[in-house]
């Protein structure tokens, strides 16, 4: 769409300022109506050549950052028609996100290319977009304007990155010590699989010991065994209504994807295959076990983009597709929330029929918010007294289907903030190293 420019606007107002004297004279409107028709004459033929601008625009592709981190939209503009053009190129940006959209200008000859940069930060986790790119390509007068608005908006993926995704590194490594205050390592367990000899330590099995190799070193030698690799672990987040509810230390659903980013990172690091479901009321994805780089950046992305939507949670839709497509025997990690009574049933049924072939572990987010609320007592006021009833019975329902779960067997980690993430990647090894999945 081609508009005036504010220098159009000025140079009307500087031919109305001699109409306001000459006002008294019979020749004043035939004047004023010269000096119209001259100025949309102007306009016009400095108009015309910008139906002929060849300006292309390059939407960045698709960038990820983690979050709180700065994102870097980099747009490239090529001028592909036959004479100069003056464009300027901005970038909005919706409410939440903190950057820099002022409109840089540039001079572009024909056939030349140049690139605007723009950084901003993104407001949470997930798969989010700026408003599109305001492009204006000015005319030769600078009276009129191009102005397309129709760009399409980049993207940028988000990626959970808090405490305890990088306390679950540390502690893939070895590095850390797991809430419980046990150290534990990425490989080494005991496995069948032979890793290495080493020399023998005094709190190593007698039953490693290497005597052939102890007689040819002349001193004690020992085993050292890996756990088992190649197994099939199955992500499934959960991504109905009750996960976007706040938290402490963020809303259900970032904890939980946080979670399952550790998770995946450990997984694809021990050797395991990595696949990922979601699901609410009905599967949504579906990515079948696999191995690699590519595949672990493909659940992370995923895990990444997961939205909260307000309908109902059918663990009952989630064991069926497993059953359907996932006939090797798997750790089910169930990434959900544990605060919805209603559910109670479903979820058990559910856990019932994966365990029948499965190794399941179901991750819940706790707030302790609940239980202080619950602990507080009434305090002397009504809302109190109501705040501490609803808390008590939330955190009653919370405890009766942690109960269930493990009568049926299923392992169940609870935590909240940062401290999901690591102890979901301290009971994902500790699986391992059981031998849960042979």
């Amino acid at each position: 769409m081609i508009v005036p420019r504010p220098q159009a606007a000025l140079f009307a107002a500087a031919l109305a300022i001699p109409l306001l004297f000459a006002a008294w004279s019979e020749e004043a409107p035939a004047v004023a109506l010269a000096g119209d028709v001259f100025l949309v004459l102007c306009c016009l033929v400095d108009a015309a050549p910008l139906r002929r601008a060849a300006v292309r625009l390059v939407t960045p592709e698709e960038s990820a950052v983690a979050a709180g981190g700065e994102a870097v939209f980099r747009y490239r503009l090529e001028n592909r028609g036959a004479r100069p053009v003056h464009v300027s190129l901005a970038q909005p940006f919706p409410p939440g996100w903190r950057g820099d959209g002022t409109p840089v200008a540039l001079r572009l000859d024909p056939g030349e290319a140049s690139e605007a940069e723009f950084r901003a930060f993104p407001p949470g986790r997930g798969r989010l977009s700026p408003f599109a790119p305001d492009l204006r390509v000015r005319s030769a007068a600078g009276w009129c304007e191009l102005r397309r608005n129709r760009e399409s908006a980049p993207t940028v993926l988000v990626y959970p990155s808090g405490d305890g995704a990088k306390a679950a590194e540390r502690l893939r490594h070895g590095r850390g010590v797991a809430p419980s205050g046990v150290r534990l390592r990425r490989q080494a367990g005991p496995g069948s699989e032979f890793e290495r000899l080493r020399a023998y330590e005094p709190d190593d099995d007698f039953r490693h010991l290497n005597w052939k190799a102890t007689a040819r070193a002349g001193k004690p030698i020992s085993n050292v065994y890996q756990v088992e690799r190649g197994r099939d672990v199955v992500l499934c987040l959960d991504t109905g209504r009750m996960m976007g509810q706040a938290a402490a230390g963020g809303a259900v659903l970032d904890l939980a994807a946080e979670a399952g980013l550790s998770l995946s990172r450990a997984v694809e690091a021990s050797g395991d295959r990595l696949g990922f479901v979601e699901f609410r009321d009905r599967v949504t994805a579906f990515l079948p076990p696999r191995t690699g780089r590519t595949n672990a950046m493909r659940v992370a992305g995923a895990l990444a983009a997961a939205a909260s939507t307000p309908t109902h949670t059918s663990f009952s839709a989630l064991a069926a597709a497993l059953g359907d497509r996932q006939k090797r025997r798997a750790l089910v990690v169930l990434l959900t929330d544990l605060n919805d009574p209603q559910l109670a049933d479903d979820l058990a049924r559910a856990l019932a029929r994966l365990r029948r072939r499965h190794a399941v572990l179901v991750v819940g987010v706790a707030d302790p918010a609940l239980e202080k609320a619950a602990a507080a007592g009434p305090g002397g006021s009504r809302a109190g007294l109501y705040l501490s009833l609803a808390a008590s019975r939330f955190c009653l329902d919370r405890a009766v289907a942690a109960r269930e779960i493990r009568k049926l067997g299923v392992d169940l980690v609870e935590a909240s903030g940062p401290e999901i993430a690591v102890r979901a990647v301290e009971r994902y090894l500790r699986v391992k190293a059981a031998r849960m999945l042979d």
